[in-house]
């Protein structure tokens, strides 16, 4: 599953323009912000007294930015998108997405924002 930062785009390539050490000070930052907001945000099933729950939250994994890249934020575990999504159900119903990673997504989004209009002035 992919969800992008929108509207930032111009405002890093400027940063990655002005210094790339700022750009990816600026990007590691933001990436553990992320990173940091979806494991707070990610929902953890307890439906039976022998299983914990927490697959979901293990998963969360972080690629810190290297270079030109920005980071990574995601879940390896298989069911990650239906729970972000939603799914169908065997029956025919259908089971609403939780957008976890997206509502962490938009918190942090204008931080990043602000961070790069900060790195700029500078």
């Amino acid at each position: 599953m992919r969800i992008q930062l929108h509207g930032a785009e111009q405002l890093a390539k400027a940063l990655y323009q002005k210094s790339q050490t700022d750009f990816t000070a600026v990007c590691r930052r933001n990436t553990t912000l992320l990173f940091n907001r979806a494991r707070a945000n990610t929902p953890v099933a307890r439906s039976t007294p022998w299983h914990t729950g927490g697959s979901l939250r293990q998963s969360l994994r972080a690629e810190l930015p290297s270079g030109n890249s920005t980071g990574l934020v995601g879940y390896t575990i298989h069911y990650a998108p239906h729970v972000e999504y939603g799914h169908r159900t065997r029956n025919g119903g259908y089971v609403q997405g939780q957008h976890f990673l997206q509502r962490s997504v938009e918190a942090v989004q204008p931080l990043f924002i602000s961070d790069c209009k900060e790195a700029l002035k500078k």
